[in-house]
């Protein structure tokens, strides 16, 4: 699923493809959100987001949770 926001913006529903540009982002940026992701301290590698997009994906089917990744002008910049 993907939803365009305006011309830069849009979401994606959070999928495999996305495990290493997730990691990667979470990894830059692991001392600014730590405050409000303690598990990011448990982020050792991409098989963690690997786990994370699984269980994401199965409570999306389950009409649960609904997982996005926010690209700007095509770039990964965060996760809602």
């Amino acid at each position: 699923m993907e939803i365009q926001i305006n011309e830069t913006l849009k979401l994606e529903l959070v999928q495999s493809s996305h495990a290493q540009s997730l990691f990667d982002l979470a990894s830059k940026n692991r001392n600014h959100i730590s405050p409000w992701m303690p598990w990011i301290e448990n982020m050792k590698s991409v098989e963690f987001i690997q786990q994370f997009i699984a269980g994401s994906v199965h409570r999306h089917a389950a009409k649960t949770e609904y997982a996005f990744v926010i690209f700007e002008n095509g770039k990964m910049v965060g996760r809602i």
